[in-house]
Order: structure tokens, then sequence, then C-alpha cells
């Protein structure tokens, strides 16, 4: 007995003093606790890195690609091959329509696109899914209409640092900061870095769609980024973000997660006049991590496969797009 007491202890100590480490650096900046003075955290700032780059670049761009994490690997290159038009990559972290529309508002503001591509995650239009915290303490917060301004919720202990990858990235703010480096994420025209290929299976993450409401508030806001794309004669392409063989078979083989994806799709058709489906079998031709980083994040390979079935290129994969 007394050995388990003091093991539970031990384990209680330790995991306070791993979260009071993580909390003290705020490796991610949701907080705003700076207890060391860091002149950067330059981990995870995707909002204020994409917002500048895009802010003070002369780029000529005509066309943007707005989304989650998920469309970090699409390559501005391969739009521009298939489309002709200059490319800039605008998705960042763990996203939902108040970024999508304030993202878009400021690109309207710098540019007057020919085209916008949209990847829509499943779990983005789920209301009990919170906005990122770091959203508001964005440059990017002030696009959105005070109407449509959400209030921030900041929780106790957030779920992302109570992670192994927290932990990891403290110690990289406190490296970078220690070195006067950083190590940017983004690479020109808003791509992401090259990643080395994982090791099979696919690992599932981000299977998360209990407690799934479809949120109304958010599906109105992705009505203004449409509204807003017509009123600008900017083509608008929209899509449902690919996961995983694995991943979407879980999906259907659960009722209720299988209709909140027909909910899902339905809702998205009502608003999106040209919108296509890749959360569906079709996937299983791509069952490797040739193609998928992990469940959710697909690798440039597929972006590429994928932008061949919407714009009409001769397709040496099987095509697995449907218009809705």
């Amino acid at each position: 007995m007394k050995f388990i007491s003091v093991f539970f202890l031990t384990s209680a100590l330790l995991v306070a003093l791993l979260l009071g480490f993580v909390y003290s650096i705020d490796p991610y900046d949701k907080y705003q606790i700076n207890v060391f003075g860091f002149e950067t955290k330059a981990v995870a700032l995707a909002r204020e890195n994409k917002f500048n780059m895009l802010e003070h670049s002369k780029t000529g761009y005509e066309a943007f690609v707005i989304g989650s994490s998920a469309a970090h690997r699409l390559h501005t290159a391969d739009v521009e091959e298939l489309t002709g038009l200059r490319t800039f990559n605008y998705a960042v972290q763990q996203t939902t329509p108040e970024d999508y529309l304030a993202i878009t508002k400021h690109i309207f503001s710098k540019r007057k696109p020919k085209l916008v591509l949209l990847q829509l995650d499943l779990y983005a239009l789920n209301s009990n899914f919170k906005t990122d915290t770091r959203f508001y303490t964005s440059p990017l917060y002030k696009f959105l209409s005070e109407e449509s301004r959400p209030t921030a919720e900041t929780p106790l202990i957030d779920p992302d640092y109570v992670s192994v990858g927290a932990i990891s990235d403290a110690f990289k703010v406190i490296w970078v900061n220690a070195t006067g480096t950083v190590k940017h994420l983004y690479l020109e025209d808003g791509n992401y870095h090259k990643e080395k290929q994982e090791p099979n299976p696919i690992k599932v993450t981000q299977f998360a769609y209990e407690n799934y409401q479809l949120s109304q508030e958010r599906l109105a806001l992705l009505r203004k980024l449409r509204a807003l794309c017509d009123e600008n004669g900017t083509r608008l392409v929209a899509w449902t973000a690919p996961y995983s063989s694995e991943h979407y078979h879980r999906i259907e083989a659960d009722p209720k997660v299988r209709k909140v994806l027909e909910d899902f799709k339905a809702s998205l058709a009502r608003i999106f006049p040209e919108l296509y489906d890749f959360t569906n079998a079709g996937v299983d031709a791509y069952d490797d991590t040739e193609y998928f980083q992990d469940s959710t994040h697909p690798t440039r390979k597929l972006f590429r496969i994928m932008l061949e079935d919407l714009f009409g290129a001769t397709a040496k994969n099987p095509v697995w797009a449907r218009r809705l």
C-alpha cells in the first residue's frame, strides 16, 4: 500500500510539474503568459505568420487556399500548374469558419482574387468545438464584424497543453530564445515545410465527433464568405476534407456519426454552388502514408491527385471527387 501511495503521489507531482512548466512557457501563446520574458514564442503562431506574409507581400496573387492544418500540404505550385494562377496558401492550424471569414476579408482587403479554394473539415462546424484562443489575439480577429465576433472562452486546462507535443514545443521556445534562431513553419507563398514520410499503417487522429451539434452560427459565417466571393466575381471552389480509409470507415460504421456527416454535406451543399465531396470511400485507393501523414492530414501527393480531379487534368489515378 505504501508503494502504491508513493507511486500515485509521485505521478501526480510529476504531472503537476510538467503542466506548470508548459503553462509558464505558454508555447502556443493561448494565455498570454510570459513568465520568463521571452521575445518570441515562434512555435505555432500560424495566423500571425500567414497574415504578415500576405500583408507585406508585393506578389500579385490571384488564387488563395483556405483551410485548417489539413490543407497545409496543398502546394501552391500544383495549383499554379493546373490553373495558371499565382497562388498563396492561407491555411492555418485548428481553424473554424470564424477564421475562414476573417481570412477571406483580409484577402479581399489586399487583393482581388480570381479563385478561392476552401477546404471544410467536419469538426469545424461542431458548435462544441471551440474557436482557437489564438484567433482572438491574432490580427485576423479585427476582420470580423462586431456582431460576428465570438467571445473568447479560454479553458482552465487546455487539451493542447496536456500532451507530449506541448512539452516538446515548450523546450523549442526556450531553445529559440536562447539561440536567437527561429525555424519558420512556412516557406514562400505560404507553403508548408517538407516532412518525412511516416511508416504504415496510417495513424488515426482527431476522431472526436461525440456530442456533435451542427453550428447554425458557423453556417451563417460560411454564407457570408460565399456572398463576399460572389460580390467580387471570385470563383469559389469548396470541398469536404479527405480522411484516411480507416478514419472514413469508422465514421460509416457509427450510425450517429454517419448521420452527422450526411447533415454536414447537405448543409454545405445548400451554401456552395461548386462543392465537391472527398469524404467518401474513394479514399480506399490511397490507403498508404504516401498519401496521408496521418488520418486527417493528406500529403502533397494526395492533394495533387485531388487538384487534378477538381480542375479536369488527365488523371492517372482513380477519379474520386463527387459534385454535391
